[in-house]
């Protein structure tokens, strides 16, 4: 008897010294036996599902639809969506809002909501991992919601932010961005 268990000590020593999972018996012949656990399988990581009020969402594979009805007023509609990717706003044609190129503004397109991160332009010339990326405010916006802008989630982070002058030192000061974001004057880049 003392041998088996000598025995079994010794094999419990080495299969403790294995990287994977052991679990050692002893069969009716009294020879150990050695089983090894399987590796656990990963599943793809699901989509958030999202919940706003006054809101229709709608997921396709990827891509997550924002169905805005013509009497949705919020103006900070950014900030329920800036950690989420695949983003595509469709507003009510009598809405206050437009989109164009993703982005969302307001019809007159002098108020900019929500840029998602597929609106971002990644910077020419062959950047370096992670893919750094831009927006430029188009020209004619005069005010951003503070929450406008994507918040990085993933190895695509939006490094510069481009905008023109009709936009306030106090209203750039309000925006809430990632740490490494930098935010530049159109015309200080001439």
């Amino acid at each position: 008897m003392k041998k088996i268990i000598s025995l079994l000590l010794l094999c419990i020593l080495l299969t403790g010294c294995s990287s994977e999972q052991s679990e050692t018996s002893v069969s009716s012949d009294n020879v150990p036996v050695t089983t090894t656990a399987s590796a656990p399988v990963t599943t793809k990581k699901e989509k958030p599902k999202l919940s706003v009020e006054g809101l229709e969402i709608e997921y396709d594979g990827e891509d997550i639809y924002v169905y805005i009805p013509a009497d949705y007023t919020d103006e900070n509609i950014g900030e329920y969506f800036r950690e989420t990717e695949g983003i595509i706003y469709v507003p009510d044609e009598d809405s206050m809002f437009c989109v164009e190129n993703r982005a969302l503004y307001s019809k007159d397109m002098t108020k900019l909501y929500a840029v998602p991160a597929e609106c971002e332009d990644i910077i020419p010339g062959g950047s370096v991992e992670p893919v750094q990326k831009c927006f430029t405010v188009p020209e004619s916006v005069t005010w951003i919601s503070p929450n406008a802008f994507y918040i990085i989630t993933t190895s695509r982070p939006l490094i510069n932010i481009y905008l023109p002058d009709s936009i306030t030192e106090e209203n750039r000061k309000e925006l809430v961005l990632w740490g490494g974001t930098y935010v530049h004057r159109i015309e200080d880049m001439k």
